[in-house]
């Protein structure tokens, strides 16, 4: 059944599709942007349900394959163009591990499971944002997943003597409590436990990209559909209901942050907001900002403009590896809505509206057959390491990872014990993965044989903030909260229990604790611990893989400069700061590994440094000890430090 035209729903379309766009550039002000994605959802609760009610209504049945043949025609010629331009790219410019998880999440995404395999990928190594061209696909899954369960709800909802409103709103109030039993940090140890350690997402994440939780914001839309007031509202009441859910939108785009909690309740505040705009869409003066031809326009390329923005994004941070400057973000928007024009008029809408079924049906069944073969085909050899010279290919190897993911934490974990009280100094080191990488240098070095050295393992984004309150804690790292004040108990009990007299602090510092570090060194001198050392960050520019990935054939690769990341420098000169007025000694590791501000990541030979944008590989703590060496020895010889007895 067609439905007529609805101009206010192409208008929120572009809000969403320009709310996301603005959100993934990282464009100041727009934190929340991503609710643009709820707004899509409210608007396809609402369609889809129109559409599915309408036809049992008039004809008494569904026809369910007419309706799946609809939605793979709106929804898969265009992606598919685009999936197919990214696996090029792609192919061109990723590294094997990166090109290997593209390609899984290619045949994740033409399944309609991208959202299932994205939650699934959480973890602590888990490959930036940013370097993930089909991350925006989760969203998509969602909804095709939703279009499996819906059709047959709403036939069961018109048949049956059930209110539907009731029934929707028992639906929405069921996914909103599984929101609030699921968001909270047991989430996490329930899915490791449950699955041998095989999804490691956290609650927040959980909520975020599973359809059972978003149920709520598609049944929002739905009970439009069984509004008698909608299209009637006129007036008055349609421009108070316009500006009310226009501020909602704007409010939600504008005040919420990547650390809202989301969706939960907070998504009932756009939601709400497209569901007043729908309903209010012939408000005469309000309504012309989702009315007007540039709102119609993005809201009709509004699913190309979305399947562009992000892959474009990905590849031209990958390629220039920095992060894009105002000008980059400028261009980004141009090509992304030139690009979606051009996709729209020459795909997406002829595709749409073709009347060949089993000829498309054969088109989209062989293009998905392809796609997913030469997605499995790369993904199943390691991402097509014949691209790349054997030393080459043997450093960038995706299944290097667990090896480097091994060797960063294996020291520190197996260190994690009493002192030997041996007549050594005592020494114990604590943090997080920085604690790997500051152990494994002391072995290299042969340090570690003076010492009596331990460990306390504190899992990122967990700092060592033995006194902190929990509601610093929990406003700080709120998907970790739960784990983060545990583990801030148990380092404040290890130095009560073990008596350390050194105590070296080596983390990926983050801003708030920078107000924790007086608390903290109050509170390790007060425990009797005579030396404080704290280790800042070595954070670079670029992934090492990347890095690797991209200059392979350059003949003097270690040549090709690399900065140090500008936000963990201007992080490390405060700490410094205040450790020196503290007392404390502050250990500066860019003087190690990029000395006068040039960081060495890769040597001649290809081998790799770094193996991300923290953490050293073996080839480089073999190639950074001797330096370690001499800074330690320049620590060491201090008078007033408890390194030697």
């Amino acid at each position: 059944m067609k439905l007529p035209n609805l101009p206010e729903v192409d208008g929120l379309r572009a809000i969403a599709v320009m709310a996301v766009v603005l959100n993934h550039l990282g464009v100041d002000g727009f934190h929340g942007g991503y609710v643009g994605v709820d707004v899509f959802f409210v608007i396809s609760g609402f369609l889809i349900t129109n559409i599915i009610k309408t036809e049992v209504e008039e004809t008494g049945s569904f026809n369910y394959s007419r309706f799946y043949v609809k939605r793979f025609r709106r929804l898969f010629p265009a992606f598919f163009v685009v999936a197919l331009a990214s696996f090029g790219v792609a192919f061109s410019v990723f590294g094997p591990r990166h090109f290997t998880e593209f390609c899984a999440s290619i045949a994740a995404a033409v399944a309609s499971v991208s959202n299932i395999f994205f939650w699934v990928q959480v973890r602590y190594f888990d490959t930036a944002s940013t370097l993930k061209p089909m991350l925006h696909t989760w969203s998509l899954s969602v909804e095709e997943q939703f279009y499996l369960v819906w059709p047959a709800t709403v036939a069961f909802m018109v048949r049956s003597k059930i209110r539907p409103l009731l029934f929707l709103g028992l639906l929405g109030v069921v996914s909103l409590s599984l929101n609030e039993l699921f968001r909270g940090g047991w989430t996490h140890h329930f899915l490791v436990s449950v699955s041998g350690g095989a999804i490691n997402a956290d609650g927040l994440s959980t909520i975020f990209y599973l359809m059972p939780f978003r149920i709520f914001e598609f049944a929002i839309g739905a009970a439009i559909a069984w509004m008698p007031i909608r299209g009637r509202t006129t007036g008055p009441t349609a421009e108070v209901l316009s500006s009310v859910g226009l501020f909602m939108i704007a409010y939600s785009i504008f005040s919420f942050t990547p650390t809202t909690v989301f969706p939960s309740f907070n998504a009932l505040i756009p939601c709400i907001g497209t569901a007043l705009l729908i309903v209010a869409g012939n408000a005469r003066h309000l309504g012309y900002v989702v009315r007007n031809p540039v709102s119609l326009f993005l809201g009709k390329i509004s699913y190309s403009v979305y399947l562009v923005h992000w892959p474009l994004i990905v590849f031209a941070t990958y390629i220039t590896m920095d992060d894009l400057n105002g000008l980059d973000k400028v261009w980004i928007i141009a090509a992304t809505l030139v690009l979606a024009s051009l996709l729209y008029y020459s795909v997406e809408n002829p595709f749409r509206k073709g009347t060949r079924h089993k000829l498309y049906l054969t088109g989209m069944a062989t293009c998905a057959l392809a796609l997913s073969a030469a997605s499995f085909h790369a993904w199943y050899n390691g991402g097509w390491m014949w691209r790349y010279a054997d030393n080459v290919a043997a450093q960038l190897s995706p299944y290097r990872e667990d090896a480097i993911n091994n060797f960063v934490h294996a020291l520190k974990n197996s260190s994690n014990a009493q002192f030997d009280n041996d007549g050594r100094p005592k020494v114990m080191v604590v943090g997080d993965s920085m604690t790997g990488d500051f152990m494994n240098l002391l072995h290299a070095a042969s340090i570690d044989r003076s010492l009596d050295l331990k460990s306390y393992p504190m899992p990122y984004p967990c700092l060592p903030a033995p006194v902190a309150a929990d509601d610093v804690i929990t406003s700080a790292v709120p998907k970790y909260a739960d784990l983060c004040i545990k583990e801030a108990a148990g380092f404040n009990n290890a130095v009560i229990d073990r008596h350390p007299e050194t105590v070296v602090l080596a983390a990926m510092w983050s801003d708030w604790w920078v107000p924790e570090m007086e608390k903290t060194i109050g509170f390790l001198k007060q425990a009797g611990v005579k030396t404080i050392v704290i280790v800042g960050r070595k954070s670079i520019s670029v992934n090492g893989q990347q890095f690797l990935a991209q200059n392979a054939l350059h003949p003097r690769i270690s040549s090709i400069d690399v900065s140090r990341q500008p936000a963990a420098v201007e992080l490390n000169n405060i700490i410094s700061d205040h450790a020196n007025a503290s007392g404390v000694y502050f250990v500066d590791a860019y003087s190690l590994v990029c000395p006068e501000g040039r960081c060495e990541i890769v040597a001649d030979n290809k081998d790799m440094y770094y193996w991300d944008t923290e953490h050293l590989t073996p080839e480089g703590v073999l190639h950074f000890s001797s330096g370690f060496k001499a800074l330690w020895e320049k620590i060491e010889g201090r008078k007033d430090l408890a390194l030697h007895h």
